[in-house]
C-alpha cells in the first residue's frame, strides 16, 4: 500500500512537472518606441491634406507650423516673451472643438504657452486674426492632455487684440 501511494505521488508529481512546463508564458507588451520624426511626417501630411480639403492657403515656417492670416492688423507684432490679449478657439481636425474664449478675452505671457504659440502669435499683428495650424510636437507631443488625445495636431483661431 505504502508503494502504491508512493508510484501515485510519483506519477501525480511527473505530471504536475510536465504540465507546468508546457505553459508558455505570454510575450512582454511590446510598445514601440515614439518616433518624432515620423511623427512629424504624420502631422505634416494630415494638416496639408487639411488645409487642401479646406482651400486655405497658409505659410509654413520651418518647424512644421503652418499660419493664414485672415486679417492683417496695424503692424505691431507681439515677440515671444509678450503678454497677449487674444479672442481664441481650438479644434482638432474632425471639427471637435476643445477650448475657447467666447464671453472674454484671455490674457497670456507668450513665453508660457505652448510652443505653437510662442511661434505662431507673433505672425499676427495687433487688431488682426488668422488660424494657426499646429503640429503635435509644437502642441502637447506624444502625451494626452486632457480630452485632447496624444499626437493631436491643433488647430487655434486666434484674434489678436492686445498686447503688451
Amino acid at each position: 500500500m505504502k508503494n502504491t501511494i508512493i508510484s501515485i505521488a510519483a506519477v501525480l508529481s511527473i505530471l504536475l512537472f510536465l504540465s507546468t512546463s508546457c505553459i508558455k508564458e505570454p510575450d512582454p507588451i511590446y510598445y514601440e518606441p515614439f518616433d518624432s520624426t515620423k511623427q512629424a511626417q504624420i502631422d505634416d501630411s494630415l494638416i496639408r491634406a487639411y488645409l487642401i480639403a479646406k482651400n486655405i492657403e497658409a505659410i509654413e515656417d520651418t518647424l512644421g507650423l503652418y499660419y493664414h492670416v485672415s486679417l492683417e492688423g496695424n503692424g505691431i507684432f507681439p515677440t515671444p516673451a509678450s503678454t497677449v490679449e487674444v479672442f481664441y478657439k481650438g479644434y482638432l481636425l474632425d471639427g471637435t472643438v476643445f477650448g475657447e474664449s467666447t464671453d472674454s478675452t484671455i490674457f497670456l505671457d507668450l513665453n508660457k504657452a505652448i510652443t505653437g504659440w510662442q511661434l505662431g502669435i507673433p505672425n499676427f499683428s495687433l487688431g488682426g486674426n488668422g488660424t494657426l495650424f499646429l503640429p503635435s510636437a509644437l502642441g502637447y507631443g506624444p502625451y494626452q492632455n486632457g480630452s485632447l488625445p496624444a499626437s493631436s495636431v491643433l488647430i487655434f483661431d486666434i484674434n489678436l487684440i492686445d498686447l503688451q
